[in-house]
């Protein structure tokens, strides 16, 4: 799960931290996850960091569903089955990022 994804030219402007948190999971090992993006890198470990920009809560039946393709976060969201706290726009840029990240992986 700890992954370092290489970028060349992102978007993003600064150091964003994203902690996912995945209400109804088994452990609190598995309740969250933090998403360090930089503009080099992304970045993932478990647990929650102390100050993060964005807070984002959904259930872990949700989680998968979204991970599976058989659902989409603008649909959760309008259901209310997807909370987002914190820096929405830092969130969006973020997004972008790991995008552009994911395009130049090696």
């Amino acid at each position: 799960m700890n992954d370092q994804l290489v970028s060349v030219n992102s978007p993003l402007s600064g150091d964003v931290t994203v902690v996912l948190h995945f209400d109804g999971a088994r452990t609190d090992d598995q309740s969250s996850l933090t998403l360090t993006v930089t503009p080099e890198r992304a970045h993932v470990s478990p647990g929650s960091s102390s100050e993060p920009d964005v807070q984002v809560h959904l259930n872990v039946a949700d989680a998968e569903q979204m991970a599976s393709g058989h659902t989409d976060s603008a649909t959760l969201l309008r259901q209310g089955k997807l909370k987002v706290s914190g820096d929405v726009h830092r969130l969006i840029e973020s997004i972008d990022a790991l995008q552009q990240i994911l395009r130049h992986r090696p």
